[in-house]
């Protein structure tokens, strides 16, 4: 067994997929390919399925991150020191979001707290204005919200779509079996979500106090090629309110009095 490992993140991209045809044939070291699906041929190296764009993964892997980086710890010090001091700055940015549990979706408590470490991914990305990531998380946050809220599973498909249609005011047929449960929901809460939201569809009043986040993230995803293209500034900063309702939100839905002032939220 060797030392030495190589962890290709992509794999099945072409420079990635090149780096692993490359080092899997070289030999002398241990090869780790990281990719959403498993590479049609993986030269010898170990496949770990993750989706980085996928935040239950994350979690996941963020939790066992510790664990990882303390064990390659005195490897590094030893055969390569200048980046000893990264590795530890790798743990201290990405730990806080380790979350083992991220699917329970008929346990409230652990629902929460999924809901609230995804909070602060969106939060560290926004603060490093990484717009796209921020916005694109910040509106699938509010769909897994309504899923725990009505105690669906937030990674089926079908279960989403339903809640999106619900959000957008969709057909009454095709959400039923979900709007009694959010017809029962504090009139204050389902206008919050809704104006954060964004649609003219699924308005409760006509009270806007944010950023449409639909409207945001369709702007940016769209690359600037708009006429009416926000500048650079009014989508930052418009990304900061959305996150900062984002918050507002989180309070309303997922924490106690008390766990507010524990939490200084």
């Amino acid at each position: 067994m060797t030392d030495k490992k190589v962890v290709v993140a992509g794999a099945t991209g072409l420079v990635g997929n090149a780096a692993l045809r490359h080092f899997g044939g070289a030999g002398g070291c241990d090869v780790v390919a990281l990719a959403r699906r498993k590479p049609r041929e993986l030269y010898g190296a170990r496949f770990v399925p993750i989706d980085l764009t996928d935040p239950a993964q994350c979690l996941r892997a963020a939790a066992d991150l510790p664990s990882q980086i303390d064990a390659a710890k005195p490897h590094i010090e030893k055969e390569m020191p200048p980046f000893a001091p990264l590795l530890l700055r790798v743990k201290q940015d990405y730990e806080r979001f380790g979350f083992a549990r991220p699917h329970a979706p008929k346990d409230r408590d652990e629902g929460r707290r999924c809901l609230k470490q995804q909070l602060k991914m969106i939060d560290w990305y926004e603060r490093k204005e990484q717009v796209v990531q921020a916005l694109s998380l910040a509106r699938e946050w509010i769909v897994s919200l309504m899923c725990y809220e009505f105690q669906i599973d937030p990674l089926n498909d079908a279960n989403r779509t339903r809640v999106e249609g619900l959000l957008n005011g969709g057909k009454k047929r095709e959400t039923s079996s979900l709007r009694s449960h959010w017809e029962a929901i504090d009139f204050h809460k389902r206008e919050q979500l809704l104006n954060l939201w964004g649609g003219t569809g699924n308005r409760l009043s006509n009270k806007q106090t944010s950023p449409e986040l639909t409207s945001l993230r369709n702007d940016v995803l769209h690359a600037g090629l708009d006429h009416r293209a926000k500048s650079t500034r009014k989508v930052l900063s418009e990304t900061k309110a959305v996150v900062e309702e984002l918050r507002d939100i989180a309070l309303l839905w997922l924490y106690d009095k008390k766990v507010k002032h524990k939490e200084g939220l």
